[in-house]
């Protein structure tokens, strides 16, 4: 080949192929009042199931929208929910933690500091607590929360006012030696509420007591577990609670004007004659 021979090769093009870049792990996180976080789960986990074959009803429910934190318990008879203001950053986000976490996280939250951080970290399905110095995380429950919004009836038609401990003596005084599972009946009448229980020897105990309504007043009975009401009531730290009543087919409303944003829901049961 002579020197003014000129070669020409044909230069190889290395393909690739394109690598997907997987986007960063959304961090969604809540910044909440620590006193009022720590009172909402002292005031809803009783309603918590315990040991249900809907797994995830025996957890506690953080349902995070529109910039408020809500705090959730159910076991499918009975619902509590109370909420409060968030500083929120991220999307609509709902975990279920396990009930170990209304067991852990009240002695562990000090309210010397005004706020707790609480992270949502999706993509390894936890849930983080910055509390003062030290964080501790739960991993998520498997599983799709009931909307429990459409367990929250509108405005009950009636409502009535009443002190929330001489609802539960009078709940205890003739339930105390019922059966698991049985019923009492609430009747109102025009000034007065009352409250009575079959018991196991045949005998039917009554007790009455004075009401103040709200709205107009109705003649209605209804009736539901008597542990969904006194597990409930002793649980709230509240003074005075009102009922909310639509008719004998529809669930109990019992909120409180100490805590406006808190919601206990029991649902009816039929007795049999």
């Amino acid at each position: 080949m002579s020197d003014d021979t000129v070669v020409v090769e044909k230069a190889t093009e290395q393909t690739q192929e394109p690598t997907a870049i997987e986007p960063p792990p959304i961090k969604r996180s809540a910044h909440v009042s620590a006193r009022e976080f720590k009172r909402a789960l002292g005031t809803v986990s009783f309603a918590m199931a315990d040991n249900d074959i809907l797994y995830y009803l025996n957890g506690l429910c953080l349902d995070c929208a529109d910039g408020r934190l809500s705090v959730v318990a159910c076991d499918g008879h009975r619902l509590a929910v109370t909420r409060m203001e968030a500083r929120w950053k991220g999307d609509d986000y709902t975990a279920i933690l396990p009930r170990i976490v209304a067991e852990v996280l009240p002695k562990a939250i000090s309210t010397k500091k005004p706020l707790i951080e609480i992270v949502f970290e999706s993509d390894i399905h936890c849930v983080a607590f910055n509390l003062d110095g030290a964080q501790i995380a739960f991993r998520e429950v498997d599983g799709k929360y009931p909307n429990w919004r459409k367990v929250i009836a509108p405005t009950p038609k009636t409502t009535v006012r009443i002190n929330r401990t001489v609802l539960l003596r009078a709940a205890k005084s003739v339930a105390g030696y019922s059966q698991k599972n049985s019923g009492v009946t609430m009747t109102l009448a025009q000034d007065s509420l009352k409250i009575a229980c079959n018991r196991p020897d045949g005998r039917t105990l009554t007790d009455e007591m004075p009401i103040l309504y709200r709205g107009e007043p109705i003649d209605l009975s209804v009736s539901f577990n008597h542990e969904y009401l006194e597990t409930g009531l002793a649980a709230l730290p509240f003074h005075m609670v009102n009922l909310g009543f639509d008719d004998d087919a529809k669930p109990v409303l019992i909120t409180t004007d100490e805590d406006p944003e808190f919601r206990y829901v029991i649902m009816p049961m039929r007795l049999r004659p």
